[in-house]
């Protein structure tokens, strides 16, 4: 048993790289666009509350 080397199935490693691409592609394209969009909600006032 020692000896045995373990495998990954062809399949699962697939789906793995799959979903690696897919975070990657998702964190490039948020540092591509996010800076140059809007903000959803904008920042308001500070509530001056004595």
């Amino acid at each position: 048993m020692a000896d045995e080397r373990s495998r990954i199935p062809a399949g699962e490693l697939a789906r793995w790289l799959l979903v690696a691409v897919l975070i990657v592609a998702g964190i490039a394209l948020y540092f591509r666009y996010a800076p140059r969009s809007e903000p959803i909600v904008t920042p308001i006032m500070q509530d001056t509350s004595p």
